[in-house]
């Protein structure tokens, strides 16, 4: 967890630049304090974030410093995948992976406003997560696909006849 929170810390400081010890604080749920101990431990593996106190002071790094991107994880990706449908990204768990994936983006991308970059993959289809209906196989779906395995797949329509099998 200490290991995620200092590459966020210093994607955060790439991709905004400036930033007081607060906001940082804020933005990665830890105490001020937690964040200068971050930062001396970042320091200290040879990342070069400078403070500064006062009124105009802040967090920030050296000039032409650039955080070797080393990709984005399984989850990363698939959050990625699925943007565009916010529902479906939070019933599959991936909600705090989206936003790690859009951070690293937007560094890669040299999209240093702070916003995320632009969007790898979108699929266009929110109105199929419009309701608030129950998806609980959605996870074990998702797996499948990604682990390019066989489902049986049973149905019914909204008549009579009887339920249809299919393998996919």
């Amino acid at each position: 967890m200490r290991a995620d929170r200092l590459v966020s810390l210093v994607l955060l400081l790439q991709a905004r630049g400036r930033l007081p010890a607060r906001a940082l604080a804020a933005e990665l749920e830890v105490s001020v304090r937690t964040v200068y101990r971050d930062i001396a431990a970042l320091n200290t593996a040879g990342v070069p974030v400078v403070t500064e106190s006062g009124p105009n002071g802040g967090c920030w790094l050296l000039d032409g410093y650039r955080f070797p991107l080393r990709g984005l994880s399984a989850d990363e990706a698939s959050a990625l995948l699925v943007l565009g449908v916010p529902a479906a990204v939070a019933e599959l768990g991936l909600a705090d992976a989206l936003t790690a994936a859009q951070r690293k983006i937007s560094v890669t991308s040299g999209g240093g406003s702070g916003s995320p970059g632009p969007a790898l993959v979108h699929l266009d289809m929110p109105r199929w997560f419009h309701g608030a209906e129950q998806v609980p196989h959605l996870p074990a779906l998702a797996s499948a696909v990604r682990e390019r395995r066989q489902l049986r797949l049973g149905y019914r329509r909204g008549d009579d006849r009887p339920e249809t099998t299919r393998v996919v």
